[in-house]
């Protein structure tokens, strides 16, 4: 009989981490003072490196940070759009009200169905906004049909909008839509939770780690990983200062 040599499937680590809530919500701050001692200071960074503490892994733990205090690091900058792009969203943008004003005033009383078809849920608006008006409108111009749609288009042509009008302002908008600005998705509470967990697992095996590498006890202290020595409480027996001690 053949022997399965597929490696065993790890555990998810949101399922291996068992503590109290209330130590779980703690983490964040035990993990910042760890990342802040690792990362300046050579000598613990030194003595971490020999179980394959590197730069990966501080990024790593940082990354898991951010995630677990829900804070998104800021990215690089949105390219701006380049001089091609602002001048096509530039001309769109001075261009969508009048389109409107056309085919409203041009189709009102003579093509009202089709009217309604083109422009009743557009409005015109700004930049970005002005990019989807005018695409929208060119592709529902493209759709009309029937002696109806060819007579409305004839009678837009007499009004500016013709055929290489369109083309010109299909091509704008093509230029204009090469920059976008993506969004990301709002995390929710399950996922907050779960990157929590993950955090606490990256703690509690590199503190483990930590505990067996890092031998002096002033760095254990800046890892957040001892406790310094409480002092000695005074003599609840000593004699007032006003009354001499004994010999």
């Amino acid at each position: 009989m053949a022997r399965d040599k597929s490696p065993p499937t790890a555990a998810p680590i949101v399922t291996t981490v068992s503590v109290a809530e209330e130590t779980l919500e703690a983490t964040p701050a035990r993990v910042l003072t760890f990342l802040r001692a690792v990362g300046t200071s050579d000598p613990i960074r030194f003595a971490l490196s020999g179980v394959g503490y590197d730069d990966a892994e501080h990024a790593r733990g940082w990354s898991l940070l951010h995630s677990a205090a829900g804070f998104t690091p800021p990215a690089t900058a949105a390219p701006s759009p380049d001089g091609e792009v602002a001048a096509a969203i530039a001309a769109l943008d001075a261009s969508d009200e009048r389109l409107h004003r056309i085919v409203d005033a041009s189709l009102r009383h003579h093509y009202p169905a089709l009217r309604d078809q083109l422009i009743a849920d557009l409005k015109p608006g700004r930049g970005g906004e002005s990019v989807l008006y005018v695409g929208t409108l060119l592709a529902r111009l493209a759709k009309l049909s029937g002696p109806d749609g060819k007579a409305a288009l004839e009678r837009l042509a007499r009004r500016s909008l013709t055929p290489t009008y369109r083309a010109d302002l299909a091509a704008l908008v093509k230029t204009a839509e090469r920059f976008t600005t993506p969004t990301a998705a709002p995390a929710t509470d399950s996922s907050q939770h779960d990157a929590l967990r993950a955090l606490r697992a990256w703690f509690e095996e590199w503190s483990e780690l930590a505990r067996g590498e890092v031998s002096r006890k002033d760095y254990l202290l800046r890892l957040g990983l001892a406790r310094r020595k409480r002092s000695a409480r005074p003599d609840a027996r000593r004699p007032p200062a006003s009354e001499p001690a004994k010999p």
